[in-house]
């Protein structure tokens, strides 16, 4: 034991003290963030203002459009071809040309310039033009305008109830989607990277013959495990460093937004009191679905799926890193072998997502092989939205610890006699007899 733990510190702080550990760790969800933050201030600061000059041949428009969205309308009683000519010399950066419509329920407009319009204020003037040809319309049709906003301004949406336990509680599919999103997503990711880093750590120390020295003082085994636990450790180191941020960034968002996620919490209890504007109900929705969660109890169940899908994953790459050789193409072949049910547990989980209570969502939720991934995009919902959970969890939690320790026993029937081969290409049959022997 003494002489595994050895080789766990020796693979942790080797990899800890790495600049790239310290980069992808602190420095990478920094950058994230501060991404976000410059494509926010870009998108927010890099819209000029733009004066258009209207030419309304059909007089029904002018002086209806609104002056926002950095949009200023300056309307000429003019000829289209006078105004192509000048419009520039005048101040204006585009022309926007409205013909006298033949048919009202097709409106051709036309936006004149020198330079592209721009997506957004391209889809700005249309929505103008679309509500000031709707105003025009009812007034000539003798239509009563309030009571056809009101039909317009219809607000439906389909809240769920879970009923079945001590008090019924709002259930929010989109957040719980969200959340086994990010989830099955976060273990997919771990299953890869630190997967793949051990195959290559192994590798690396039987082609460098590194491995014949150490090898002469501790079992294959014990080196094969020391080198998976201490990869495991790293990652989970990652993971408490992010959970420290998420922590600290949370607190820092309610202390500098207090007064909007009260008015948010407020909302979420009354959603009258949005009256006109329902997206904000819609958002105190959210909030109130998302502290619905236990996100401690989610933490440590995503630590076990972690801790779970790598012991597993993670053997069978140790396997194949003992069993590399010379030929690459050999190599790639045995890992994208273990490699299938990683992509495959990905290609379930966003499946499972749409109907976390299907049939394949169960059985592949404590199926060992795929259950590390779409165990936790299921926990996203809850076990108030999703109550078959409370015995299906701990079934999958069963069948992975009985799945890890199968996969560990044959990885270490591979790496005790693959780890000393030199010069030799392994093939699947290979494998099979030393698990034999």
């Amino acid at each position: 034991m003494n002489k595994i733990w050895l080789i766990i510190q020796r693979e942790y702080w080797t990899r800890v003290r790495k600049k790239s550990f310290l980069l992808t760790t602190i420095l990478a969800p920094l950058g994230m963030v501060l991404f976000f933050a410059v494509s926010i201030l870009v998108a927010v600061s890099g819209q000029t203002d733009r004066k258009i000059v209207v030419i309304d041949d059909s007089g029904l428009y002018t002086n209806k459009l609104e002056d926002k969205n950095n949009l200023y309308f300056k309307y000429a009683d003019t000829t289209l071809a006078y105004m192509n000519e000048v419009y520039k010399n005048q101040g204006y950066d585009g022309i926007l040309y409205i013909p006298a419509p033949k048919n009202w329920q097709t409106i051709r407009p036309e936006y004149r310039s020198d330079g592209p319009l721009g997506s957004n204020a391209k889809e700005h003037i249309a929505r103008q033009l679309e509500k000031v040809t709707r105003n025009i319309l009812i007034e000539k049709e003798n239509v009563d305008k309030t009571s056809l906003e009101k039909i317009n301004n219809i607000d439906v949406s389909l809240a769920e109830k879970i009923i079945g336990q001590e008090d019924e509680k709002e259930a929010s599919a989109e957040v719980g989607m969200v959340m086994g999103y990010i989830l099955g997503f976060a273990i997919y990711i771990i299953l890869l990277v630190y997967g793949t880093m051990v195959m290559k750590g192994v590798a690396e120390e039987k082609t460098s013959k590194v491995v014949e020295i150490i090898i002469s003082s501790v079992k294959p085994f014990q080196l094969m495990m020391g080198k998976i636990i201490g990869v495991g450790m790293v990652g989970l180191t990652q993971f408490l460093i992010w959970g420290v941020m998420i922590v600290v960034l949370q607190l820092v968002l309610v202390f500098a937004f207090a007064d909007q996620l009260a008015e948010l919490q407020a909302l979420a209890n009354d959603p009258a009191l949005a009256g006109n504007a329902p997206d904000q109900a819609k958002i105190a929705g959210y909030v109130a679905a998302f502290q619905q969660i236990n996100l401690v109890q989610l933490f440590f169940i995503f630590l076990f799926y972690f801790f779970g899908g790598y012991l597993l994953y993670g053997s069978l790459y140790a396997a194949i890193g003992s069993a590399a050789g010379d030929d690459v193409d050999s190599n790639n072949s045995l890992s994208f072998i273990v490699t299938i049910p990683i992509i495959l547990s990905i290609t379930i989980m966003t499946a499972v997502v749409r109907d976390p209570s299907s049939t394949m969502a169960t059985f592949s939720s404590i199926f060992p092989l795929t259950s590390p991934v779409v165990m936790p995009a299921r926990l996203g919902f809850g076990f108030d939205s999703l109550p078959e959970l409370y015995w299906q969890l701990p079934l999958s939690m069963v069948c992975l610890v009985l799945g890890f320790t199968f996969t560990t026993w044959v990885a270490g029937r591979i790496y005790r006699t693959g780890i000393l081969l030199q010069g030799k290409k392994i093939t699947l049959k290979d494998m099979g007899m030393w698990l034999k022997g």
